[in-house]
C-alpha cells in the first residue's frame, strides 16, 4: 500500500500521507503486535481514547508501555485525569478534539473543561470531524463552538483556569493539526519553506465587515461563504468562489446518483421518490 499509493507515483501529490488507527490495548497483545508492526514501518499513530465515563485506553498506561510520543494522537480523550494529561505532557502525545462530537456523544461530560484542563497543561490539541453525520465539515463552526465552550465554570475545578482566547482556537484549526499529524515542517502556518496552502477571505462581504479585529472577525464571524481563493501547495483550486481544479457539477451529479443507487438497494423507508436519479 505504502509503495503504491504513497511512494514516489502516488496519485495524491504528496498531499495524502500514510498512519495506522489502531484498536488500542484493550486486547493487549493485539496491541502489542499491531504496535510493533507499526512502529517497524515507522508509522504514526491514531487511537480512539473515547467519550464515555471509563475507557480502555489511558494516556498514563501508553506511558508506561513505551508507546506514547509526538506521533501518537490520541482523539476525543473526555475522561482522562491528571494522570493522563502529565503523560502527554512528558511525551509531547497530541489530542485530537471533534468538539461537535464531543458534546453530542461527550458521555462522560465535562467537555468545556477537559478543554480548559489540557490547554493548561500545554498538551497539544487539534481540531477534527468526528463524523459529517453529527457536525458540518466546516472548521470556521468547530473553532466558533470551541471558543464559545472554553469558559472557566464558577464553583468547578475549572474557575481559576483561563478562558480560551481566539488565537488559541485559530492555532488549533491550523498549526496544531499540523503538529499532531507530524507535518508542521510543512504546513500549518505562513512560512518560507512550507508548502503553500492558504485560504483567502473576502473582507468586503457582508457578515464581515467593517473589518477589525483579524483573530476574532476569523472565529466568530467567518464561514466557507466567505473563502474567495484557496491555494493547496501553491495550485489554486478556487477563485472568485468558485473551485476551479474540480468538475463540481459531476461530483455532484455522481454522488446523487451513488446515492440514489444505494437507496433503491436497501429499499423500505429509504426507497426514492422517483426511480431515476435527479441530474444536477
Amino acid at each position: 500500500m505504502r509503495s503504491a499509493w504513497f511512494g514516489p507515483t502516488s496519485p495524491f501529490g504528496g498531499l495524502v500521507h500514510l498512519g495506522v488507527n489502531l484498536r488500542g490495548p484493550g486486547q493487549l497483545d493485539n496491541f502489542r503486535t499491531e504496535m510493533a508492526e507499526t512502529r517497524e514501518r515507522g508509522l504514526p499513530i491514531s487511537v480512539h481514547a473515547g467519550q464515555g465515563p471509563t475507557t480502555a485506553v489511558r494516556a498514563a498506561d501508553l506511558e508506561r508501555m513505551g508507546f506514547l510520543g509526538p506521533d501518537f494522537l490520541l482523539c476525543h480523550a473526555l475522561p482522562f485525569d491528571e494522570a493522563d494529561r502529565q503523560a502527554m505532557v512528558r511525551t509531547n502525545a497530541p489530542v485530537s478534539f471533534a468538539v461537535h462530537s464531543e458534546l453530542r456523544l461527550g458521555a462522560a461530560g465535562g467537555f468545556h473543561g477537559q478543554l480548559l484542563r489540557m490547554l493548561a497543561a500545554g498538551i497539544t490539541i487539534s481540531l477534527s470531524f468526528d463524523a459529517s453525520s453529527l457536525a458540518p465539515i466546516n472548521m470556521f463552526e468547530s473553532m466558533n463552538v470551541a471558543w464559545n465552550l472554553g469558559i472557566p465554570y464558577v464553583g468547578t475545578d475549572t474557575a481559576q483556569l483561563p478562558a480560551v482566547v481566539f488565537g488559541q482556537v485559530i492555532e488549533m484549526a491550523t498549526i496544531n493539526g499540523a503538529r499532531a499529524l507530524g507535518l508542521d515542517a510543512v504546513t500549518g502556518s505562513i512560512t518560507p519553506g512550507k508548502r503553500a496552502d492558504i485560504i483567502l477571505i473576502r473582507a468586503d462581504d457582508v457578515n464581515i465587515a467593517p473589518l477589525g479585529d483579524l483573530e476574532s472577525t476569523v472565529v466568530r464571524s467567518a464561514t466557507p461563504a466567505n473563502i474567495d481563493t484557496v491555494l493547496i501547495d501553491g495550485r489554486i483550486v478556487k477563485q472568485d468562489r468558485e473551485i476551479v481544479s474540480h468538475d463540481v457539477r459531476s461530483v455532484v451529479r455522481n454522488a446523487a446518483a451513488a446515492a440514489h443507487a444505494v437507496r433503491t438497494r436497501a429499499g423500505g423507508i429509504l426507497t426514492p421518490s422517483s426511480p431515476t436519479a435527479p441530474r444536477f
